[in-house]
């Protein structure tokens, strides 16, 4: 059953219990309350999905599902997540995504970026969330990635195609906030594109042939830090047309 506690004098039905085991917070099924001396057995609820019908989250590898999840409210998407790293043969992500079709793109704007807890200049060098194309779900799985690697502040794109190692081409436009990126599949081909005003795209230049499968498109989140971890949380917006 749900559990209850009170905020500000009122009580209200929360629908999942968090502790936290040697500085990091999980999540637990149940838990003991003691209510008039008796201690009592309480159940945690997990909450239904907040995503668009057609829409997943997953975590590939070793990434760890942040406890609230990833949102989707009136247009604007709250993606919440950790993950290693994107490199090599062996990505650790949480990915929401959905499928991409031939002849589909899907755009993603990111409006504001933290640390949970902290603030953008926290994040780790090497953490970042891309707008992501990839063949399947497995870690070393072929993919094209474009997104923000904010400490190093630039945009980057991230290619595992040749050899299954992963390549990247970087750019410095000034910001990696506010910035519009696009992957664009038309005729078995996949190009990936960034804009800073959502008019004027630039093209990075790689497309490699990918054959005429469903692919699976959306956001990655890589926090370089899956043991503690370290959430990353971001907002915007995504669309697949």
């Amino acid at each position: 059953m749900p559990t209850s506690t009170k905020q500000g004098g009122t009580w209200k039905t929360v629908d999942g219990i968090h502790v936290k085991d040697s500085g990091t917070w999980k999540e637990v099924q149940n838990a003991f309350i003691k209510d008039g001396g008796v201690w009592k057995e309480t159940h945690a609820v997990t909450p239904p999905s907040a995503l668009p019908a057609g829409w997943t989250e997953s975590a590939i590898s070793t990434a760890v599902l942040h406890p609230s999840g990833s949102e989707e409210n009136a247009g604007t998407w709250t993606w919440r997540g950790a993950g290693e790293d994107i490199w090599n043969k062996d990505d650790q992500i949480v990915f929401i995504y959905n499928t991409l079709s031939d002849g589909q793109q899907i755009d993603a704007h990111i409006q504001t970026l933290i640390l949970e807890g902290g603030a953008t200049g926290d994040l780790e060098q090497y953490s970042g969330i891309y707008l992501m194309a990839r063949i399947g779900l497995l870690p070393g799985d072929k993919m094209l990635a474009i997104g923000t690697n904010p400490n190093a502040n630039r945009i980057q794109q991230k290619k595992r195609w040749e050899n299954d190692f992963v390549q990247e081409a970087n750019t410095s436009p000034g910001t990696y906030v506010g910035v519009h990126f696009r992957i664009v599949r038309s005729g078995g081909v996949i190009t990936t594109s960034y804009s800073l005003d959502g008019t004027t795209y630039t093209d990075l230049g790689i497309a490699p042939t990918i054959g005429t499968a469903d692919w699976f498109a959306g956001i990655a989140i890589s926090s370089h830090d899956d043991a503690t971890p370290d959430y990353i949380i971001s907002t915007g917006t995504m669309s697949i047309t």
